[in-house]
């Protein structure tokens, strides 16, 4: 009896042993789970997920060979970057683990408010009215802030900065909600940029949770503007379509600390995109009948390239 007794305590320790291990392993994995519940969409930040496709044709091809031949295209590990999937809605989001400021290359940026425009005729603002929804970024209400893979976002002294970490496409999506037809400007700057560095506005965004859909019209540093249609759910990465290959226009205010204003129509599957005012092109493409809007960006030549962006507005059932 008193060798079976020591035997016991023995059997005894080595199961609570086994059970500490059990919880702490436990303990692991909800932290683990947690922290990917929380973490944004490694597709990058604020900024794409899933309609079906639809069978209209758009009225200029998209093609996996860019028509412009000294514009490359995007690669599928260039493509998608992401929304957190806990989305900020209130000014109680989480604080940024990062922050973003104007470097000493953008000392010449300025802080403050983005003047109102001055419409001129043909201006598509100047026929909408009042905005359904106008922020002036004095706040980070509508936008889930911090660091993710792919970006960075923060707000200072009105002003939103993006800030781009991986070279691939990226963005965040207001928490705005999601409509069928609207028109949508955004205002903003290159802090620094060369070449084909790009911003612009992503928009008819299916998913906010998974944002992996979507069309993305942007500017590039040299002055020109482009739209492409990107499918997060094509394997084995996703893929990036053009649909307008990038094309010089005079609409265009070119290089870093140029303030420009740009503007997407969306009327059913027309699409028509403005600069400054100005209209550009439109397309017929119903592949994303509706959804959310954000702000995107692509380091093509500047490491950690900083937009600012001053304000975005969204005007429902818009006036042509």
């Amino acid at each position: 009896m008193k060798k079976v007794l020591p035997i016991l305590l023995i059997a005894v320790f080595l199961v609570s042993c086994s059970g500490q291990s059990q919880a702490l392993s436990d303990s692991a994995m909800a932290t683990k789970v947690a922290a990917i519940l929380t973490a944004p969409a490694t597709a990058t930040s604020s900024v794409p997920t899933a309609t079906q496709t639809s069978t209209v044709t758009p009225t200029s091809l998209p093609t996996d060979t860019p028509q412009d031949t000294a514009t490359p295209l995007p690669t599928d590990t260039e493509a998608a970057t992401s929304v957190p999937t806990t989305l900020a809605t209130s000014s109680t989001a989480a604080s940024p683990t990062a922050t973003v400021e104007p470097t000493s290359n953008n000392a010449t940026a300025t802080l403050t408010p983005a003047p109102t425009p001055t419409l001129s005729a043909g201006d598509p603002r100047s026929k909408q009215g009042t905005p359904s929804w106008i922020d002036n970024m004095a706040d980070d209400k509508y936008w889930p802030t911090g660091a993710t893979e792919d970006t960075d976002l923060n707000f200072t002294n009105g002003h939103m900065y993006l800030k781009a970490l991986s070279g691939r496409f990226a963005w965040r999506l207001a928490t705005f909600g999601t409509n069928n037809d609207y028109y949508v400007e955004t205002t903003a700057h290159f802090m620094a940029c060369t070449g084909t560095d790009s911003y612009g506005i992503i928009f008819r965004v299916p998913d906010i949770t998974t944002a992996d859909q979507g069309y993305l019209f942007g500017i590039t540093c040299d002055g020109k503007y482009y739209l492409r249609k990107w499918d997060g759910k094509i394997p084995p990465k996703g893929h990036m379509t053009y649909i307008i290959t990038d094309k010089a226009s005079p609409a265009i205010l070119p290089g870093p600390n140029q303030t420009n204003r740009l503007g997407v129509m969306a009327i059913g599957s027309h699409l028509l995109f403005y600069i400054n005012g100005k209209y550009v092109e439109d397309v017929q493409d119903a592949s994303y009948p509706k959804g959310y809007v954000g702000v995107f960006i692509n380091e093509d030549n500047t490491t950690n390239m900083v937009v600012e962006v001053d304000q975005m507005a969204y005007w429902l059932n818009p006036k042509q």
